[in-house]
């Protein structure tokens, strides 16, 4: 019997069209020795496993389907679309051309094609594919909407809104979703009037709101209101849940402001729950060995100039000598320089994992046989965290590059040390804290050991300085730092940012400071520099201003590199406790405030004793370097320990495990 035929098809596709899937599915399953020879069956009985989320179920009975017909173009079509979905590329590609080779006209499977090589970053393959798309349908506004995101991702501004604009004149209906990518641009090249004019317009249209509301949080993180780029980015969250990078960006973007630990766990509960857990059938049993050397593993975007990277560059040189142990990079970006050289040639082994897939790279992990698995990304942009969601290692651990929980449970452990992550802050870390003896993380200076150093003479004319991602500049800060400065009316502080390009950011920036009662001319706004460049400038600094609740980090080190005393306030979280660590490493303890007055006091008074301020800066100049912030020996040896610390309780916990 056809299912058209039963007495029942129109109730069921009542059941459909009112959302009553789990009822229709049970009618369904009634009726299928009835209705097993009918390949619309099991394609109906797919779609709504689909909708179920019982993907695994949904693929079998499209299976059926095809296997009665396996010319049935909608079986066909919504099985590789499914595919695409959990990110099974191969096979996605392998349905849709099947279907062009029944019908050469297909312009949706050409179109759908274009988005999975999108997806694996291969752009050129992709222009080819849209192309043919529209060449076979010339009003199918979302091929070129697509094209328009291809030409973004290759920077090609110009045509990107070529496409945009036509698939604009092309879309009847009003959606929103090239306006939405208009705006994208416009974020991108830093016009955020008109950014805001094109994501404003959009909210107007149909079609989905999260991601728009997403890019009004990005334009507001741009220009430093924070606190209301967190409420878009909570609207975007709310319409969409589903979407890590809504919910991995606000929790990222959540430093900037005081830090409340129910708001933060509420949000790191959402985006967990919403990672994609692969079956066991999908990914490679573990493969580790239980003897040295220690196979360990680095998944990072930073293996290049950049932080991870400045801290990463003598540090692997040591590890690479320590025999128990062999270093295994995944380097998750497509641009090398001459720091990754420098850092490449110390690992046992390099992947670029960049193009791979979530399984594929969870399977290559497992492959290699990865003891311990570090992430270097965090909740910061492009990360992976969904892969160790799926445990490709035995053991994982959060280090350096993210100073606060993952909120991931599969991850094991964060290394920290006893004054960014005391003992009784364990309630705030999904992880375990791991405690190093001295720094959570050390600087490598082989690089910068070069850099001129000059002590800047003491005057009435202190200049504070602070070069931290001006994002840090809350208007609480900025508070702050208008007392002290207006407390000593010679003073002036330097602050250097790339965001100070933009003339009208620069303005705006200003202003904040002038309405505490600043003048202008205590304000050094500059352009950022080059690495070293940037370094030579903290000759030109008297004491250096930690940025609060979200510190320093590889800023904090680099000053102190540079012998410039940092007056820090310690708070609750990691990140609000770095300049503090620092400052406890150098044995400057009495620059750690532990209030904004107190901040104040500490900062004015020092800058009012010239004799106890050179004092100071004589003492960083005898000690600063050889300090644990820059010992890279021993802080290898620590981490060594640590590693092989980890790895025993592992084995300790699995003693009866025989692998």
């Amino acid at each position: 019997m056809l299912l058209k035929d039963n007495k029942d098809f129109n109730f069921i596709l009542q059941l459909i069209k009112t959302s009553k899937f789990e009822e229709a599915k049970n009618k369904l399953l009634s009726l299928e020795i009835l209705c097993n020879n009918d390949f619309t069956f099991y394609d109906l009985l797919a779609q709504i496993f689909d909708k179920l989320n019982l993907k695994e179920d949904a693929i079998n009975y499209y299976e059926k389907s095809l296997s009665l017909n396996n010319n049935f173009y909608q079986s066909k079509f919504n099985l590789a679309v499914l595919y695409y979905g959990l990110k099974n590329f191969t096979k996605a590609e392998e349905l849709f051309f099947q279907i062009i080779d029944i019908n050469s006209s297909d312009f949706r499977s050409y179109y759908n094609l274009g988005v999975i090589k999108y997806e694996q970053k291969k752009f050129i393959e992709s222009i080819d594919l849209l192309k043919k798309s529209i060449s076979l349908n010339k009003n199918f506004f979302m091929a070129y909407h697509q094209l328009g995101m291809v030409y973004e991702a290759l920077k090609d501004f110009n045509q990107a809104i070529i496409c945009y604009q036509k698939s604009i004149a092309l879309d009847k209906e009003g959606f929103s979703l090239s306006l939405n990518n208009l705006g994208n641009i416009y974020l991108d090249i830093k016009d955020y009037e008109r950014a805001l004019f094109f994501f404003n317009s959009a909210l107007k249209l149909q079609g989905d709101k999260s991601s728009i509301y997403f890019n009004i949080g990005l334009v507001n993180f741009q220009l430093n209101r924070m606190s209301e780029a967190l409420v878009f980015f909570e609207k975007a969250v709310e319409l969409d849940n589903k979407n890590l990078k809504f919910s991995t960006t606000l929790l990222g973007s959540s430093h900037f402001l005081e830090h409340n630990v129910l708001y933060y766990k509420k949000y790191s509960k959402i985006f967990r729950d919403n990672i994609l857990k692969y079956s066991s059938s999908e990914i490679l049993q573990f493969r580790y060995s239980r003897k040295n050397p220690l196979r360990i593993g680095i998944l990072s975007r930073g293996l290049r100039k950049y932080p991870t990277g400045y801290f990463l560059l003598d540090l692997i040189n040591n590890l690479y000598k320590e025999k128990s142990l062999e270093l295994y990079a995944f380097y998750d970006f497509d641009y090398e320089d001459e720091y990754t050289m420098q850092i490449k040639k110390n690992f046992y082994s390099w992947d670029d994992v960049s193009s791979l897939t979530d399984l594929e790279l969870i399977n290559l992990i497992r492959n290699k046989g990865i003891n311990i698995l570090i992430d270097m990304q965090g909740h910061t942009y492009a990360n992976r965290l969904q892969i160790f969601a799926n445990k490709p290692a035995p053991i994982q651990v959060s280090w350096a590059a993210y100073l606060a929980s993952t909120g991931i449970p599969e991850i094991d452990y964060i290394i920290g040390d006893p004054v960014v992550t005391p003992d009784n802050h364990k309630n705030i870390y999904e992880e375990k804290i791991y405690q190093l003896p001295n720094i959570w993380c050390p600087l490598s200076t082989s690089d910068i050991n070069q850099i001129y150093l000059k002590q800047k003479s003491t005057s009435q004319d202190i200049v504070f300085g602070c070069f931290n991602n001006v994002k840090k500049i809350n208007d609480n800060l900025i508070s702050t730092w208008s007392k002290i400065l207006l407390n000593l009316p010679r003073s002036k502080i330097y602050i250097k940012s790339d965001e100070f390009k933009n003339n009208k950011f620069k303005e705006y920036f200003e202003n904040k400071f002038c309405k505490f009662g600043v003048l202008k001319n205590q304000l050094i706004l500059e352009e950022q520099s080059s690495r070293e460049k940037l370094l030579e400038c903290y000759n030109n600094i008297d004491i250096a201003l930690d940025t609060f609740p979200y510190s320093g980090g590889t800023t904090n080190l680099e000053l102190s590199f540079m012998c410039v005393p940092l007056v820090t306030m310690s708070g609750d979280t990691f990140l609000s406790r770095c300049g503090a660590s620092v400052n406890k490493n150098l044995n400057m303890t009495e620059l750690i405030a532990y209030s904004f007055d107190e901040y104040v006091e500490i900062a004015t008074n020092l800058a009012k004793d010239p004799k106890k301020l050179n004092f100071i800066k004589l003492e960083l100049l005898k000690n600063s370097r050889k300090s644990n912030l820059f010992n890279i020996k021993a802080f290898s040896k620590d981490f060594a320990a640590a590693m092989h610390d980890m790895w025993t309780v592992f084995l300790n916990q699995n003693s009866n495990n025989n692998k």
